[in-house]
């Protein structure tokens, strides 16, 4: 198999999944970001044809949790659309699995706020045929890329452009 290049990563590969996937936050406070948001992680939206689900890592939920055990006001927000993050507050997960590092979560109470995102169906595509050496892509917003300036916080696109956090923009 061919290598992929970063420029197919950054402009054929990257744009098809980006809108089934986005960035989680904690954070200390909703009003300012700076100095607030304490670990980040990502999410996946899928529809399984009954429900509609965020598919994040259990490490990010377990790490949730245990951070709030000593900060009770700690909040977990998403990132639906390019204007607002969410608060997320669900009491329990759908499904978790420690050795997989996964956890699913009902989106149903969010839908009117993921106008930005869309579910990738599960039965769009049927999944490929995986061999050995073959290219597998993954997706997420990996901390070293989030950067504070001027009292914002952003992420670092593939291009070297800050995209400040909704709040950060009005």
């Amino acid at each position: 198999m061919p290598k992929v290049t970063r420029t197919e990563l950054g402009f054929i590969v990257e744009p098809q999944v980006r809108k089934f996937c986005g960035p989680i936050f904690f954070t200390r406070s909703i009003k300012k970001v700076a100095g607030n948001v304490t670990a980040n992680g990502s999410f996946g939206l899928v529809d399984s044809g009954s429900k509609k689900l965020l598919v994040t890592c259990y490490h990010v939920w377990d790490e949730f949790r245990n951070a709030q055990l000593g900060n009770p006001d700690l909040q977990m927000c998403i990132c639906l659309d390019a204007r607002n993050p969410v608060v997320f507050a669900p009491h329990e997960p759908l499904g978790q699995d420690r050795e997989l590092d996964l956890v699913t979560f009902d989106m149903q109470p969010l839908l009117a706020a993921c106008e930005g995102r869309e579910f990738y169906r599960l039965d769009q595509t049927p999944p490929p045929h995986v061999e050995k050496e073959d290219v597998i892509f993954f997706i997420g917003f990996p901390g070293h890329l989030r950067c504070v300036q001027n009292d914002s916080q952003g992420f670092t696109n593939s291009d070297g452009t800050i995209t400040k956090s909704p709040a950060q923009r009005e």
